[in-house]
């Protein structure tokens, strides 16, 4: 299962730190699911998705939002399966942290409720964020509500639940932590068998970056700086619990295999090895950097169902390879390159700016610049 809340932005990553699971064991004629969200100024839309088997005998549907001590309910004809409603004043006043419920009943004529959705599985929260957004200020955002519908746990032992999070294709800052997250069976809070981990826009929670890095002559001034800032990001990876590997593919040397695939096409077990294959002093003049992103996807040994990204260093354009295929590499196996490079230099625009890393949706950012830009 998958479910994708409306975003405002980075806000979105902020309020789902907050975010609650539950699971729930109930019968599939009696519940079906809902999903709300404020797709503007003062307007929400709230969907419901009634099981077939209802639907003839149904005459409207009774749909009620709750917060504290105040609630209202509307009728909405049964041939509807959403609504959009203009927010009253008495919404729109909550004060932040204040979370939203919302419930849809469908009901006979004769007022008989047929069935309804889980009142824990649809809120809207009043961000406590300072800052305005594109759909209020303070906005009105998603928390995430799961339930499952009475599943065989001789058949489907395990259960998982997906949240997509448009971060623009950087890595948020403020982590998604197992801390963030509860699941309750049959009311009661789950600790064991219960684990949330990040999912890196879909994936499992571990996280393959492969550093294709110009060790050439025009490099000297520089590569201590690349060195230092390769440091702090596994440092800051390290702090944020990713599980991160690290692969090197080095090019521009005037000696050897260029591009040359270090240590095997292996991660390396130790982050500082890595570090010290890194040349600070460097020589050449032959920069085959599109050559060295069509090697790493080839020869990298990445882990199955990893985040995988490249990250590619040189002040140079592209003396060797092909750039096309490289971005038709990396859009099929579904990795992205950054690029920390001078898009001003030669061909670069095209090769890299525009095309590896624009074509595979990464981020361009200076030679010598930091890698926070990744963490934003």
């Amino acid at each position: 299962m998958r479910y994708t809340p409306v975003s405002a932005g980075g806000l979105l990553v902020v309020l789902l730190m907050t975010a609650t699971a539950f699971f729930t064991a109930s019968s599939a004629s009696e519940w079906f699911d809902q999903t709300a969200c404020m797709v503007s100024d003062g307007v929400i839309e709230v969907r419901w998705y009634p099981p077939p088997g209802i639907r003839d005998a149904v005459d409207h549907y009774s749909l009620t939002w709750m917060c504290e001590a105040y609630s209202d309910q509307i009728h909405i004809p049964a041939s509807l399966d959403h609504c959009l409603f203009a927010a009253d004043s008495a919404l729109l006043a909550l004060p932040p942290g204040t979370q939203v419920q919302f419930s849809i009943e469908a009901r006979e004529a004769g007022e008989e409720r047929l069935a309804g959705t889980d009142p824990s599985s649809a809120h809207l929260c009043r961000s406590t964020a300072e800052d305005s957004g594109p759909l209020g200020d303070p906005p009105m955002l998603p928390i995430l509500g799961l339930s499952d519908r009475g599943f065989d746990d001789a058949q489907f032992p395990t259960l998982f639940a997906w949240v997509g999070i448009d971060s623009a294709g950087q890595i948020p800052r403020d982590s998604l932590l197992q801390s963030a997250f509860e699941a309750y069976e049959d009311g009661a809070l789950i600790t064991d068998c219960f684990q949330a981990s990040r999912a890196g826009g879909g994936y499992g929670s571990q996280a393959d970056f492969v550093f294709l890095i110009d060790v050439s002559a025009s490099m000297a001034d520089k590569i201590q700086i690349v060195q230092a800032n390769i440091i702090a990001f596994i440092a800051a990876l390290e702090a944020l619990d990713y599980d991160a590997k690290f692969g090197y593919v080095r090019f521009g040397h005037p000696t050897g295999d260029n591009p040359r695939v270090m240590n095997g096409g292996d991660f390396y077990e130790d982050p500082a090895d890595f570090i010290d294959a890194i040349p600070m002093v460097v020589s050449g003049d032959w920069e085959p950097g599109c050559q060295a992103a069509i090697d790493a996807v080839m020869e990298i040994n990445f882990r199955p169902g990893s985040l995988k990204q490249l990250v590619l260093i040189t002040d140079e354009d592209s003396d060797e390879g092909d750039c096309q295929m490289a971005i038709a590499l990396c859009n099929t196996k579904d990795i992205n390159i950054h690029g920390a490079v001078d898009c001003d230099e030669g061909d670069a625009q095209s090769q890299y700016c525009d095309g590896l890393v624009g074509q595979t949706g990464g981020l361009v950012f200076g030679v010598t610049d930091p890698f926070d830009q990744l963490f934003d």
